[in-house]
């Protein structure tokens, strides 16, 4: 069910600014939380963003995956269940790698990955 909805919203859908948008309002409001979270491991000495691995789960059409391979990750891979989402993802950002994956069932990622 969810998987077909997102598919529906894929294809009716061309319009994804909202991830790659310069408007300081809206990018402020889409990013504080992930700003902050690598400000918090920036403090704690687990960055910096080279040479680190990133997996966003549930990403959709990559969002995350995009601020965060503009930060500075250079191994970046979002995961969702919708292969449309991916796309665009891919779309948006091609060095990002994707992989369609089930979040409940997350046994193809090995442990420590």
């Amino acid at each position: 069910m969810q998987r077909s909805a997102t598919a529906e919203i894929c294809s009716n859908r061309d319009d994804w600014s909202f991830h790659v948008t310069s408007d300081p309002l809206t990018r402020f409001l889409r990013d504080r939380r992930l700003r902050t979270a690598l400000n918090m491991l920036r403090v704690r000495g687990l960055l910096p963003a080279a040479g680190q691995s990133v997996l966003v789960v549930c990403g959709g059409v990559g969002g995350e995956g995009v601020f965060l391979s503009r930060c500075g990750f250079t191994d970046v891979t979002v995961s969702d269940l919708s292969e449309e989402a991916l796309e665009v993802c891919r779309s948006l950002e091609p060095a990002i790698r994707t992989m369609p994956l089930n979040a409940e069932n997350m046994a193809e990622i090995p442990d420590a990955s």
